[in-house]
């Protein structure tokens, strides 16, 4: 047969699930080279309608075809994380319909201790995944069934400060560089991220009040007010008093620095990131120093462990001293939500009614504002025992 310019084509052909296909061309390794194209084509389509795909390999349809477009990019970026992280590191080499039940169950029984938002996600993940790959006839029976969920870890109770920890947790924050972050938590009640996105301009020293408009999320990005990907930013959009122990600490905060409307209120302190909010990672290393500064300041001691950490410039490994406290004065189960606890908890001790905490604290529910109310009243009914068993105990001895 005659081709272009006189040339002769060519033609060849492959057989493939018992059915022959044909290429041409005008050489015998045009030939050749397409007969392997089309040979991959068609393994690749067979692969996609059949249980011979790998996990890994239908994971990446799966997101593609069912995820991609369909979801915010946040929740995108946690399957794409549960499937690298959980998934795919146990079965991602696996043929789809090779997968049994008893491999799930040990992904799951690998989650005993996680946190029960954790084992969730996974387990939906999986179901998900393999729902779908039943539905598209990949695999006669989905492997997630009669799974059994692990006992996830216990969340620790958040609570209030005890008399002691404010006034050293005070003290340390009037001394501690970015001590401002935790003075806001306590005597307004932000949330982490609220505080980590509080811009000057947010605050009204006119009115004492602080506008709480924006947040940081967990993925490190500004939610404002007009962001609606989150239940919780509708409810956190809201205006909180300024209380004078606040506000004669940030006045004076604002004559050292003579900041912009625009700056953060506490922002990163390093030289490097001037006017930088807060990240997850920078807040966990800042309340990591901060624990260690109200150990000091409690009369502890620090000493120093080596922590490996690979450098990001040169992509090797080294070592640094991290401080860290001996006999760690500090409550293990302290953290940064107990100053917003103990925010809400004075609200409660000062007579406000349940109904203004909520708005005041960003709640989108009066249940969550409630359970912490009702642990007051507990705290206040074991303080009222304390101080009639001491009284009865003075009149015994009388």
């Amino acid at each position: 047969m005659a081709g272009k310019n006189g040339q002769k084509l060519l033609r060849g052909s492959i057989t493939f699930e018992g059915k022959r296909h044909y290429v041409s061309g005008y050489t015998r390794e045009e030939v050749v080279e397409k007969k392997a194209l089309l040979r991959k084509e068609l393994e690749e389509g067979s692969r996609l309608r059949t249980g011979r795909m790998t996990v890994r390999e239908w994971s990446q349809e799966w997101l593609h075809r069912y995820k991609e477009g369909k979801i915010n990019d946040r929740y995108y970026r946690d399957l794409e994380g549960i499937l690298n992280n959980w998934v795919l590191p146990a079965i991602g080499g696996y043929p789809l319909s090779k997968v049994k039940q008893m491999d799930v169950q040990g992904i799951m029984d690998g989650l005993s201790g996680k946190s029960a938002s954790l084992v969730n996600k996974v387990y939906n993940t999986l179901n998900s995944l393999f729902q779908k790959a039943e539905y598209n006839n990949l695999i006669r029976r989905s492997p997630v069934i009669d799974i059994i969920k692990p006992v996830p870890a216990i969340r620790n109770t958040r609570r209030s400060l005890t008399d002691e920890e404010r006034k050293v947790l005070v003290e340390t924050a009037s001394e501690f560089v970015g001590g401002e972050f935790y003075l806001i938590m306590l005597y307004a009640g932000l949330r982490p991220g609220e505080v980590a996105a509080l811009k000057w301009k947010h605050l009204d020293f006119d009115a004492d009040i602080i506008h709480v408009r924006d947040m940081v999320k967990s993925d490190d990005r500004i939610a404002d007010a007009t962001d609606r990907y989150n239940g919780k930013t509708i409810h956190a959009t809201r205006d909180v008093f300024l209380s004078l122990s606040l506000k004669s600490a940030l006045l004076r905060l604002r004559e050292e620095r003579s900041p912009r409307s625009e700056d953060y209120v506490a922002p990163q302190r390093k030289k490097s990131r001037q006017n930088m909010h807060h990240t997850k990672s920078s807040l966990r290393t800042m309340w990591e120093s901060f624990r260690l500064a109200m150990h000091i300041h409690m009369g502890g001691k620090a000493g120093s462990i080596e922590e490996a950490y690979r450098d990001g410039s040169t992509g090797k490994r080294a070592s640094v001293n991290r401080a860290v406290p001996q006999d760690d004065l500090v409550a293990a189960d302290l953290v940064p939500y107990c100053l917003r606890h103990t925010f809400c908890t004075d609200l409660r001790a000062a007579g406000v009614p349940i109904e203004v905490a909520k708005d005041l604290m960003g709640h989108a529910d009066i249940s969550l504002t409630a359970a912490i109310y009702s642990h007051a009243e507990e705290t206040s009914i074991a303080a009222a025992k304390k101080s009639v068993d001491e009284l009865h105990s003075k009149k015994q001895e009388m």
